[in-house]
């Protein structure tokens, strides 16, 4: 448990659902470290061109930059300024007498924030990467191993051909990979805003150089470079673009639908008692009826991938919002929809691994379920074979019509279904006995839905996941 002040509200991620990993992330230190980072970038940025910053303001702001922050210090001076980037800027620059505030000569504070953000935003996506990655390999494992397994196959949420428990689980794995390709599509497309002042325009900046644009864009790389980027967006107003935020949040948006959808099937199939969620021994799934064993990290996962796909509907229209170069709505609402979007994608894909890394297969119900079904399928291949065996097929369709129609009236009695009984009790159909657990077997009409998965998951979806190899088998443990 993490330790929480009972006594305030806390979000639920914070106990529940998010890793520690993305709440470090997401922190306060580690959001004001990144904009110390930026400062020192851009002291780094001055001194390497000679514009001002000594190498021994440099040093001290170098020596100073992981000093834990004073926060009491922060808080007395934004209750004085009412601005949260000056209150920071004097709180490092206290520790920094040497450069002080010169430390943001010349910048505007989105200069420090949005540099900052996007940042954080990468680190996250990576994050998110990560962990889709590691349910594609705990799902590909469960797919892998089912891959020729019959189950009944539904269409309108009624049975239709058998498919496999792997190919059902390939079309899951199919849409995560997607989400994973659009991840890494959005993370490595990524650039710093970099050094734009108040406008967009770089004036400040652009004086400061000469007026020689050549050189403020080789410094911009340069600073680009020492936070870890290649290169800046050429074109900014105050803030980068918000339509950076609605492009990676419509990608969480699709993980979110991916996962809703993943959980909505694995409730149904809990509802068959085909295939369920892991289970623990002194596990609950009713206060008040001891047999219950519920879908709750389904329901839970389809609950915040709710929460989660609307997300990008505020990013959509903080973008939308911005009036000329830009308003200041897009700040309190930004502070919020996007640390409650990682977390919740973050907690999403936790419970999606969870529930993959050991999903229980009941083969007994699935076959039950088949056999009640399929030997009706069979009936072609009977024909087909009394035929080849020299019977009349006249006679041999009479009589297999009249056992399916007692079997379907059976089946609606409650009864089950008895077409393979009765055909296999019925002496008209001797000469094919030897050929009935071959006409019977649900994996007959399956087609090529084991070829597929295998193919597939071998073929695309393992060379996909190399690249995460190092982060595959790490596992989730919920708690709650």
């Amino acid at each position: 448990m993490r330790d929480l002040d009972r006594s305030y509200y806390q979000s639920p991620f914070m106990e529940r659902y998010a890793s520690d990993a993305m709440l470090r992330l997401l922190s306060d230190d580690v959001k004001f470290h990144t904009w110390r980072e930026v400062w020192t970038a851009v002291a780094k940025l001055r001194n390497h061109f000679n514009l001002g910053v000594s190498a021994d303001q440099l040093a001290e702001m170098i020596s100073h930059l992981d000093d834990p922050i004073d926060y009491e210090m922060a808080r007395q001076i934004e209750g004085r300024v009412k601005h949260d980037v000056i209150a920071h800027q004097q709180t490092f620059a206290a520790l920094c007498p040497l450069i002080g505030d010169g430390m943001h000569d010349r910048l505007t504070s989105c200069d420090i924030t949005d540099n900052a953000d996007l940042i954080i935003i990468r680190q996250g996506l990576q994050l998110i990467s990560e962990g889709t990655a590691r349910s594609l390999h705990y799902w590909l494992k469960f797919a892998y191993d089912e891959a020729d397994d019959p189950v009944m196959g539904y269409t309108h949420i009624k049975e239709a051909s058998p498919v496999t428990v792997g190919k059902r689980v390939c079309g899951w794995i199919r849409d995560l990979l997607s989400v994973l390709m659009d991840l890494e599509r959005i993370t490595g497309g990524l650039k710093l805003r970099g050094i734009k002042g108040a406008t967009g325009t770089q004036a400040t900046f652009l004086e400061l150089f000469g007026n020689d644009y050549g050189r403020l864009l080789e410094a911009e790389k340069f600073f680009a470079g020492e936070l870890g980027f290649k290169d800046c967006y050429p074109i900014t107003e105050q803030t980068y673009s918000r339509l950076v935020d609605v492009d990676f949040m419509a990608v969480l948006s699709k993980l979110a639908v991916v996962a809703e959808r993943i959980g909505w099937n694995l409730r149904m199939w809990q509802h068959l008692n085909e295939v369920q969620e892991p289970f623990s021994e002194e596990q609950r799934g009713s206060s008040a009826m001891p047999w219950k064993k519920n879908p709750k990290d389904a329901e839970r996962m389809c609950g915040i991938a709710r929460f989660l796909k609307f997300m990008v509907l505020a990013a959509s229209d903080t973008y939308a919002g911005q009036i000329f170069e830009r308003t200041l709505d897009d700040s309190s609402c930004r502070r919020l929809f996007i640390t409650e979007a990682f977390l919740a994608a973050d907690s999403v894909l936790r419970i999606l691994q969870h529930i993959g890394q050991s999903p229980i297969v009941h083969h007994d119900v699935i076959d039950y379920h088949l056999r009640q079904f399929v030997s009706l399928m069979a009936s072609e291949h009977l024909l087909a074979a009394m035929v080849s065996a020299g019977q009349n097929r006249n006679v041999s369709y009479e009589k297999l019509q009249q056992h399916s129609f007692t079997a379907m009236e059976d089946i609606r009695q409650g009864r089950g279904n008895s077409f393979e009984t009765l055909v296999r009790d019925d002496d008209h159909f001797a000469p094919i006995s030897g050929q009935f657990d071959s006409l019977f077997d649900p994996s007959r009409y399956t087609g090529a839905a084991a070829i597929q998965t295998q193919t597939y998951l071998d073929g695309v979806v393992r060379p996909a996941l190399e690249p995460y190899a190092r982060v595959l088998d790490q596992r989730v443990d919920l708690q709650i």
